[in-house]
């Protein structure tokens, strides 16, 4: 079966070259590298390439390829939108293939009705005049859900002491400044640290300087490489309860991963049953040549190995060593399989980069940290719950351990408490509930369809 796309730049073409993607990847999620360059050194910079742009065409191919995909199945799941994240090096260093890529989605969103996630992840230290008036003028558009996600280390002593210019000189003074202009172009922009054991003694007081953005998202992300010794761990558990302390005692609502991701992964179901990140089914990463990975890791990791799974012109190719080595891979990652922490992505790309093995683990005391961080917000958690300072969303349900099972049918209803934790009826209700909802967007969307073409 080939699959075809009309589009008003591309007259009917052959997408996917004949091959369709594989009956195993499902791919939802694109991190796109516009450029592999970058104006910043940073000191923990994983990535290894710093040459090459991404062409206009080569991402409107990618652009093609993922939506080849997601056509097929966009009436029968129209609840799952495409997501496309520009990436990099810096990817407002390749501004002009950006803003191709936009333009370009932009006419097939508005043909085909359906919208997408746009998310730019950013250094926040190149925003000029051109991008202000472009991103502004796509801001009303009813297609995207934008999404800006600038790098920020916390207190300008802390960032500038890991995220400097070429030379040498700190860049907080620079995207501080960003920050207030992207906050006036962007619906929802998130501030992201980068925490390391270097850096996680200031952990609160950096946390803080974040908060006072006043940016939608604040997140906290440590990396994997790095010495996760006793000591650190036990630092990071201690700063982390003071940012919670902080983030409640200054009355905000910002999201904050460690809150509210956290809850989502406590009480979604599905993660608990998935278990590890979703590089190579519902995530993959395209480099600046076009080629496909599994995810963005696998990209920049492509120099130590390779994991690549075809191109944006041909497709997957099933009979590849990589594609059968990640098919393989969660059936081999035994630890990561059966792990109950929530705290961690599982990131498989680094498992291969540190042990040359996707299901091996990092043995510099990682996991041990994840799951001292995980034991320690789990009742925190809870307790939030209880208090009503965190909140559950429609159809979803936590178990309050001795306390009983809480859960929520509906937005416009109270959540609920339930003392008997194994109430199949209250499991099964929201269950329904969520179901019906998504056969019932599902029907509305085959509906207008239909009467469309009447």
């Amino acid at each position: 079966m080939n699959v075809t796309v009309e589009t008003k730049m591309n007259p009917i073409r052959n997408i996917n070259g004949g091959k369709e993607i594989s009956n195993g990847m499902k791919p939802k999620s694109a991190y796109i590298f516009v450029t592999n360059k970058c104006n910043l050194k940073c000191k923990y910079c994983y990535e290894e390439n710093r040459t090459g742009d991404m062409p206009p065409e080569t991402m409107r191919a990618t652009i093609d390829w993922l939506v080849s995909h997601y056509e097929k199945e966009m009436y029968t799941r129209p609840f799952e939108n495409l997501t496309f994240t520009f990436f990099g090096g810096e990817p407002l260093l390749n501004f002009p293939t950006i803003k191709a890529g936009i333009d370009y989605l932009q006419t097939i969103c508005g043909r085909l009705k359906f919208k997408a996630g746009i998310h730019i992840l950013s250094n926040g230290t190149i925003l000029t005049d051109e991008m202000i008036d472009y991103f502004k003028s796509i801001g009303s558009c009813n297609n995207f859900n934008l999404h800006f996600q600038v790098s920020l280390d916390g207190c300008e002593e802390t960032h500038n002491a890991n995220r400097v210019f070429a030379n040498d000189e700190g860049s907080y003074k620079v995207i501080a400044g960003n920050i207030k202009k992207i906050r006036e172009i962007f619906p929802s922009v998130g501030v992201r640290m980068t925490v390391t054991p270097d850096n996680i003694k200031s952990l609160s007081k950096d946390f803080e300087a974040m908060l006072s953005f006043g940016t939608p998202v604040t997140n906290l992300t440590p990396i994997v490489e790095g010495d996760w010794n006793d000591e650190v761990i036990s630092t990071f558990v201690a700063e982390l309860k003071k940012c919670i302390e902080l983030y409640y005692s200054e009355g905000r609502n910002q999201y904050f991963n460690y809150l509210h991701n956290s809850l989502e992964r406590i009480v979604n179901n599905s993660f608990n049953r998935q278990r590890g990140c979703r590089a190579g089914e519902y995530l993959i990463g395209v480099s600046t040549e076009g080629k496909i990975y599994p995810c963005h890791r696998f990209v920049a990791y492509s120099k130590k190995y390779d994991f690549c799974l075809g191109d944006v012109w041909k497709g997957i190719d099933e009979t590849s060593e990589a594609y059968r080595k990640i098919t393989e891979m969660r059936k081999k990652a035994v630890k990561c399989l059966n792990c109950k922490v929530f705290s961690c992505n599982r990131c498989f790309a680094t498992n291969m980069a540190l042990n040359q093995d996707p299901a091996a683990v990092p043995e510099n005391g990682y996991c041990r940290m994840n799951e001292k961080i995980s034991s320690a917000l789990r009742p925190i958690i809870r307790r939030l719950l209880m208090e009503g300072k965190l909140k559950l969303k429609s159809c979803e349900m936590a178990d309050l351990k001795d306390k009983g099972v809480m859960y929520k049918v509906a937005n416009d209803e109270p959540a609920e408490l339930v003392e008997d934790k194994l109430d199949v009826m209250a499991r099964c209700m929201i269950r329904l509930v969520k179901e019906m909802k998504e056969v019932k967007s599902a029907l509305a969307i085959l509906a207008s369809k239909v009467k469309d073409k009447a």
